[in-house]
């Protein structure tokens, strides 16, 4: 029987990788449930054991371990400083300066639209100025948000910001996104002070969208570009999509962007455009589409999957699945810890790494099996 890790073909540095991601991810877990000193422990546990069998390269795998476990560390608590910071400016009657990053509709349950909001300037008469950004998720009618768009700037009067009052998921979910405080406008008066600070990407994703008509619009907003709005004309495609058992296919996931770079390739190649433009303007296209989409998680990790097959093939690197898949699960988690206690992280890295198990074992047993068949009885 081939041995289980054996199948990957891995290359030196993805056990050490794999070590490093899993460090994070423990930590991550543990620092959640307020069980930091676990951690520790285990670290201990491991390097004296390490050093009493002599095993000095793996002391050297778990100093570099613990230094991801301190970087997650130092993540989340400095996460958590600036969620808790700046508090005299909530439940106040603020004038809020900021851009539009974001803007999504629901039409159909409370007739609302939701607004993502980074801020420039938050000014109180007694508390002052807050000059630092912060991003705001801005509830308001959805008539009343006809009128602004995405790169907009807007100043709001007598804004009242709040955060949630408990340790709960939905805190966690605001962790997550970086998102500091959240606001209802009811009646407040909203100002456009700026409409040119719109990008050339906002203005693209704007034309595209109007070019459409409204049936096409509403099947192509979360399927290409990953914008989810409730009304009636997208919950009719749900239905009819759902009637067909396409339903799965209709969600923008990382396999549209896979899709989509392959018929890019296979369209250079044809074209008989040498390798190295081809790669080029491929990385250049796949990241045009991310900045005029919404990144989901698995989005980003097929993305970031694809870049460092573009980065390998051009150097005449070894691609490695596995290896790729967990740098990419280490970067993503160093870069935002919270993203490991969501579902759609666990289950879009998860799902992948199954497949590629699946593929490398199967390909295995293949070779094997020939490799068995041309030895001579």
């Amino acid at each position: 029987m081939i041995p289980l890790l054996t199948r990957f073909h891995f290359i030196p540095i993805t056990h050490i990788l794999i070590a490093c991601t899993a460090a994070s991810i423990a930590t991550t877990f543990a620092l959640f449930a307020n069980q930091a000193m676990i951690i520790v422990f285990m670290y201990a546990i491991a390097g004296i054991v390490s050093i009493i069998r002599k095993k000095y390269s793996y002391v050297a795998v778990g100093i570099l371990c613990s230094l991801f476990s301190l970087q997650i560390y130092f993540k989340i608590d400095y996460s958590k400083k600036t969620f808790y910071s700046d508090q005299e400016f909530l439940q106040k009657p603020c004038i809020v300066q900021a851009t539009i990053l974001q803007k999504q509709t629901n039409l159909l349950e409370k007739d609302q639209a939701t607004l993502i909001l980074q801020t420039t300037k938050i000014y109180h008469e007694f508390s002052g100025s807050l000059l630092a950004p912060k991003k705001i998720m801005c509830t308001m009618p959805a008539k009343r948000a006809e009128r602004l768009h995405e790169g907009q700037s807007i100043t709001i009067f007598k804004a009242m910001l709040s955060q949630p009052t408990s340790d709960n998921e939905y805190q966690q979910y605001m962790l997550k996104e970086q998102i500091w405080a959240t606001m209802f406008l009811q009646s407040q008066k909203v100002l456009i002070t700026n409409k040119s600070s719109i990008s050339w990407f906002a203005k693209c994703n704007a034309q595209l969208c109007n070019a459409l008509q409204t049936t096409t619009q509403h099947l192509f907003n979360p399927l290409f570009l990953g914008k989810r709005e409730k009304s009636f004309e997208s919950i009719f495609i749900q239905h009819q999509s759902l009637y067909w058992g396409i339903a799965h296919h209709m969600a923008r996931s990382g396999i549209h962007l896979i899709t989509l770079f392959g018929l890019f390739m296979g369209f250079f190649h044809y074209a008989r455009i040498k390798h190295f433009y081809r790669y080029i303007i491929g990385a250049t296209l796949m990241f045009m589409y991310f900045e005029i989409s919404i990144a989901s998680i698995s989005f980003l990790r097929a993305l970031s999957m694809i870049m460092l097959q573009i980065i390998s093939k051009m150097h005449n690197f070894q691609y490695s699945s596995i290896h790729a898949l967990t740098l990419t699960t280490l970067f993503m988690v160093s870069f935002n810890p919270w993203y490991v206690l969501f579902l759609d992280f666990q289950l879009s890295f998860g799902i992948t790494a199954v497949i590629i198990w699946l593929f490398h074992a199967k390909w295995s047993k293949t070779v094997a099996f020939q490799s068995q068949t041309l030895i001579p009885s």
